[in-house]
């Protein structure tokens, strides 16, 4: 498995974690929410992702790869 660290794709902004279904998309799961560089927060369903603030999750390589293709306006 990998951990990998990306920012919140545009078409995602405003939607909350349950609504993204990034798990059911891609296979990866949402660790965390990094607010600031430093500052990660746990996820909850009920969270909002903002513009700006990056997304930690982890999955497998095929998951990974999917996340990218699924959500292309941040390739890797």
């Amino acid at each position: 498995l990998d951990v990998f660290r990306t920012p919140v794709p545009s078409g995602l902004a405003g939607r909350t974690l349950a609504d993204s279904r990034i798990r059911e998309r891609t296979g990866c799961t949402v660790v965390a929410l990094a607010a600031g560089s430093d500052h990660f927060e746990p996820p909850r369903a009920d969270a909002v992702l903002a513009a700006g603030a990056d997304l930690l999750l982890i999955g497998d390589d095929r998951s990974e790869a999917r996340f990218f293709e699924t959500f292309h306006d941040h390739p890797r």
